[in-house]
């Protein structure tokens, strides 16, 4: 049974590929607002300067007491549903728009 288990939870649930795509769709969704703002400033994005993950995983806390035997019996295993996300704030250097023509130049 142990074994059935474990290879039906490692088939159904891959989380690198699961927080990869949760990253980038993170990024897509960073560079689109980047994008946006960057535009309504009337400028391009240049060159990332800085990325950071932001938040991550949660520290992992000792058992104590009664549960120590709870843990040594090792986990609990139920059908549900887990939710994996993604957060990036990533720095842009803005660039300014290309000069006009020395005609067209209002200065």
């Amino acid at each position: 049974m142990a074994n059935r288990m474990a290879k039906r939870c490692s088939a159904s649930f891959n989380l690198a590929g699961v927080l990869g795509a949760a990253r980038e769709a993170a990024w897509r969704d960073a560079r689109g607002r980047a994008e946006q703002y960057a535009a309504l400033a009337g400028v391009a994005l240049g060159r990332v300067l800085r990325i950071d993950e932001v938040g991550g995983a949660r520290p992992v806390l000792p058992l104590a007491g009664r549960y120590e035997a709870q843990a040594a019996a090792g986990p609990a295993v139920e059908v549900g549903e887990a939710e994996v996300g993604a957060r990036v704030a990533v720095t842009w250097a803005l660039l300014d728009p290309p000069l006009p023509p020395a005609g067209e130049r209002s200065w």
